[in-house]
Order: structure tokens, then sequence, then C-alpha cells
């Protein structure tokens, strides 16, 4: 079951109003029941992974954007960092010295259009049906690897500095 069930139930009651439908409306346009879909807003039933891709796929909206993240924030979408990152890259040409760098940690990935069901034995299966991928033609449904890994290290978040800011400008001045 999905964590942070008060979190995702109030997204998914602004997410609806703001789109100005009712409970009743949502439940008909989307094919779902109405008592059911009471029944999870209101906190009778669970909130469930096969709920929220029925929303995100009427919505026309990643699962992702009824998921706060470990600070309470909407989860950002992972597919326009991998996107900008891919554009970046591909100014790289193949027989020279890199000029895009990309440091810190992995991309999150996403960026195909996913695809998803369950079947008849209650397994999901999830895939993308259109893949993307880079120049080269690696796929990129994983995120991008960077150039160069660097995490916040605990003795600079103490200080104040960003590690990664610091190693670009180390970069940059070589």
């Amino acid at each position: 079951m999905l964590t942070n069930q008060d979190e995702i139930r109030e997204r998914i009651i602004q997410i609806r109003k703001e789109r100005g439908l009712s409970q009743n409306q949502l439940a008909k346009d989307f094919g779902i029941s109405r008592t059911h879909y009471c029944n999870v807003e209101n906190g009778k039933k669970p909130v469930t992974e096969s709920f929220l891709k029925v929303l995100a796929s009427g919505y026309k909206i990643p699962m992702e954007a009824f998921i706060p993240n470990e600070n309470g924030d909407l989860m950002q979408y992972c597919k326009c960092t991998n996107d900008f990152v891919n554009a970046m890259r591909s100014l790289n040409k193949d027989n020279e010295e890199k000029r895009i760098i990309q440091l810190g940690d992995w991309t999150g990935g996403g960026s195909g259009l996913p695809f998803s069901s369950e079947l008849p034995n209650g397994w999901s299966v999830r895939f993308s049906a259109s893949p993307h991928f880079d120049k080269n033609k690696q796929p990129l449904e994983e995120g991008i690897e960077p150039d160069i890994a660097i995490n916040m290290s605990e003795s600079d978040q103490l200080k104040h500095k960003d590690t990664l800011i610091e190693k670009a400008f180390e970069i940059l001045s070589e």
C-alpha cells in the first residue's frame, strides 16, 4: 500500500477541485464507481496504485503528481530533467572532448509514455509504450548516469556550502 495516504488524498481532492469536477462527475468520466471513489477520498478505503493510475490516465498527468515526497512537497516530474539532460548531452560531438558534463546523481528517468495493466492474477505490469533513447540509441527509461557523481556532503551542509556548485566551479576553472 502507498504511504502518505492522507497527503495523497488531499492531493486527489485538490486536483479534482482545480479541474472543477464533482465526485459524481469524476467517477462517471473516469469509469469509477461513485461509491468507491467517495470511499477512497473520504479515507474509508486506501488509495492504491491502480486507483492512482486510473486518475492519472483520466487527467492525463503523471501518477507522481499525486504523491508527495519525504518533505511533503509534490514530486517534480522526472521526465523534464531526463529530457533536458539528454538534449544537452546531444550537443557533445562524438569525436571531441565533452562540452556538456552532468554532475550530481542519476536523473529520474521516465521519458516514455507509461503503459500499465493489471493481470488476472492481480499482478501489475508496467512498461513504456514509447521508449526514448539518446543519440547513441541507449535507453533513457531508467535515467541518465552522471559523468561525475557527487552527493552533498554532511560537512558541507553544516557549512552551508553546496558541494555540487563547488565542483562545477572547480571544473570551469580548469
